[in-house]
């Protein structure tokens, strides 16, 4: 099953896809300062008191700082653990200067 949740800003949109092992959020495009007030609201209400929620990454083309940063906020803000499939190089090394990766944050790599 698959359900578009629609455009985050003007180059990102999010998809949520159910597999075997429960629901994946899809992102395409540009995770950026302006996505990063809508992706945290969506992450808030896919996780949904979940614990847990995974994000697939494999067409997003760049991650910024506030893109980042969003995602580590909704992770904290929501008490959530956010397992990131197919991160793009540019979110592992904003996660790696900001010192972020590990407690609310795994990254799972690219096939």
């Amino acid at each position: 099953m698959e359900v578009k949740l629609g455009d985050l800003g003007p180059h990102l949109d999010a998809t949520l896809r159910s597999d075997a092992d429960g629901s994946v959020l899809h992102l395409r495009g540009e995770v950026d300062l302006t996505a990063a007030p809508g992706l945290s609201a969506v992450i808030g209400a896919v996780a949904g008191g979940t614990g847990r929620l995974r994000m697939d990454l494999a067409d997003v083309t760049f991650v910024d700082l506030h893109g980042a940063r969003a995602i580590l906020a909704a992770a904290h803000d929501h008490g959530i653990e956010i397992l990131v499939g197919n991160e793009p190089r540019s979110l592992r090394i904003v996660l790696q200067v900001l010192g972020e990766a590990g407690a609310r944050i795994r990254l799972e790599g690219r096939p």
